[in-house]
């Protein structure tokens, strides 16, 4: 299984064409290059992320109309997680988006290191809004536990008091909290 595995992946990069000039055109791109080329209309989210510098997202990455560019643009945000990032993300945390949403709190977890306590006030006021406007609850459930792990992980004195209070919550949220008191446990 693991030579079939391996004889595919380098059949996938390998030309048919045998000697023929490796930089004539192929009928199929090589794996290496379907993985590593961003979306189209993307590339500027792609550089801003592999150079970690948020400095090169710019409002349209942000709020752009396009979900999808959104959630790159939180993605590429939260991988950055620097001190110019942080400002962006938390402006992100009131995407109408959930995964935009998920995704600008994971970051925010990530790196707590800047106002802490202002911080875990947006997170909880987020959580405290995501089911206004939903009457199913869906978006709630996507974006909880990402916001109850950074809540925990920001490890704030406010963090406790917000956490045990949801435990008393719906489901979801109570498991949210659960985790997310477990990340502020492993924090201390």
């Amino acid at each position: 299984m693991r030579r079939r595995a391996l004889v595919l992946a380098f059949s996938l990069g390998c030309s048919s064409q045998g000697g023929a000039d490796p930089s004539a055109n192929s009928v199929a791109p090589s794996a290496s290059t379907v993985l590593l080329t961003p979306p189209s209309g993307m590339r500027e989210i792609h550089a801003a992320e592999l150079g970690r510098s948020a400095q090169l997202l710019g409002q349209p990455d942000l709020s752009s109309r396009d979900p999808e560019r959104r959630r790159r643009a939180a993605l590429a945000l939260a991988r950055i997680a620097d001190a110019h990032a942080h400002p962006l993300l938390l402006r992100m945390l009131s995407d109408e988006d959930p995964e935009v949403v998920a995704l600008a709190a994971y970051g925010l977890g990530f790196d707590c290191s800047h106002e802490r306590d202002k911080t875990v006030s947006a997170l909880a006021a987020r959580a405290a809004s995501l089911s206004v406007g939903d009457p199913k609850g869906e978006a709630k459930t996507r974006a909880i536990v990402p916001i109850a792990r950074a809540i925990g992980r920001c490890a704030s004195p406010l963090s406790e008091e917000i956490l045990v209070s949801w435990l008393g919550a719906a489901a979801a949220q109570a498991e949210a909290a659960a985790l997310g008191l477990g990340d502020l446990a492993a924090a201390h």
